[in-house]
């Protein structure tokens, strides 16, 4: 059998990332400092803060410059993707019909706090703080949602949409949100992307020649839209599953993960795992790395698989931690024909901090260099930034790789 290494590593002419944690690293808060919105209200109150933010949406397209002057966009550039109100106009339908007058009146409240929320689709002045409230809540909207479309939103389950709801508010204004809101919303945010990726399955693959090496010991750098034939589900409902991988679709199965000292101690005070930057990356001994920028979230292993088949030598990766995952969350076996090492929990990748700045900058019109703007044209082209997502888990051991 040939021997199989796989890394999570995005070139550098695909985003201009650093190396990191594989699989992710973790972020501390789950849910924050702010008053908790009670359960089954979510919805309507993010339904009112865009109904306030956004006077008009559905009847007008929004448009940079009536997001503030300060966004104008010359031209001859690119349209940014954060400017799409696609999402948002379905949110805002959902949570009126679920609850008109209560939109009505977190809006109400919102523009008596905020008399000059941003108004991206009316000509009425709108002041600088309400501008900037709403284009964070435009942001949070289309980078949570990034691999949900419109029609798998206008057909989500209400009780997603809440959980959901709170994932926007948090990635938009920091409020944080119950473990319980996380984990409901990050389990409908890995079923529709399962459902995207399974629904590409079987069909052709376009590859782009990122980089083509001049040395025969280096492989050519390979960006493949598409998925491999032989990806398949583990859970919640198996695909006609092998044997090896009805096995791992049982609850209270154990998953592993590889990681530093400060990574590990992340995870053991917050109790979670964060999606990562960076797509699968195979490397199967044919002078190729592929890139499949479909396949991203937070890549696992099995306990009895050690680091350095998975890419994370101990030598780098000297801790691990052991966890369980709730049933129903969404699992992908990525290369069944090695079964039990590569899983993937399906989420929309995270964009590093600095990147999301440059995105920014890009947005408003600032001049940065060719070879940054050639990866923000990258991330604008794959629907804009990617959000900040936390996967709860329930740790069973942790310790020092042997």
């Amino acid at each position: 059998m040939r021997r199989l290494w796989l890394w999570l590593s995005l070139a550098a002419q695909l985003a201009g990332l650093a190396g990191m944690t594989w699989g992710g690293t973790v972020k501390t808060k789950v849910s924050g400092g702010m008053p908790v919105v009670p359960a089954g209200m979510q919805l309507t109150r993010l339904g009112g803060l865009i109904d306030a933010s956004f006077p008009g949406l559905g009847t007008s397209a929004l448009t940079p410059g009536g997001m503030a002057p300060q966004l104008q966009i010359p031209q001859s550039q690119l349209t940014p993707a954060v400017f799409d109100g696609t999402k948002l106009t379905v949110l805002l339908e959902r949570a009126k019909s679920l609850d008109a007058s209560g939109v009505q009146a977190v809006a109400a409240q919102a523009k008596t706090k905020q008399p000059a929320t941003g108004a991206a689709v009316s000509n009425q002045p709108t002041s600088a703080s309400g501008k900037d409230k709403a284009y964070k809540l435009l942001e949070a909207a289309n980078s949570v949602l990034k691999d949900v479309s419109p029609e798998k939103l206008r057909s989500m389950p209400v009780e997603q949409l809440h959980a959901v709801s709170s994932l926007i508010m948090d990635q938009a204004f920091g409020e944080g949100a119950p473990r319980q809101a996380v984990q409901d919303g990050i389990t409908a945010l890995a079923q529709a992307k399962l459902e995207r990726i399974l629904s590409l399955r079987g069909q052709p693959t376009n590859t782009i020649v990122l980089r083509r090496s001049s040395n025969s010991d280096e492989p050519d750098h390979v960006r493949v839209q598409g998925v491999p034939p032989s990806i398949r589900a583990v859970r919640p409902v198996p695909d006609a599953p092998l044997d090896q991988t009805q096995r791992w679709s049982k609850p209270g199965t154990v998953f592993r993960h590889y990681t530093t000292k400060e990574g590990l101690e992340a995870i053991l005070a917050s109790g979670v795992l964060h999606n990562g930057y960076r797509p699968l990356m195979t490397n199967l001994g044919t002078g190729v790395q592929n890139y499949y920028e479909e396949l991203t979230g937070v890549f696992l292993t099995a306990p009895t698989v050690k680091g350095n088949v998975v890419g994370t030598p101990k030598e780098r990766y000297p801790f691990y931690v052991d966890f369980k995952l709730p049933g129903n969350l969404p699992l992908l076996d990525v290369l069944p024909e090695f079964p039990g090492i590569f899983f993937l929990i399906p989420l929309p990748a995270r964009t590093q901090a600095w990147m999301r700045d440059l995105y920014g900058r890009w947005v408003r019109g600032e001049e940065i260099s060719p070879s940054s703007e050639q990866s923000v044209r990258q991330i604008n082209e794959n629907g804009g930034p990617g959000p900040d997502l936390d996967v709860p888990v329930e740790i069973v051991r942790h310790g020092r790789v042997r």
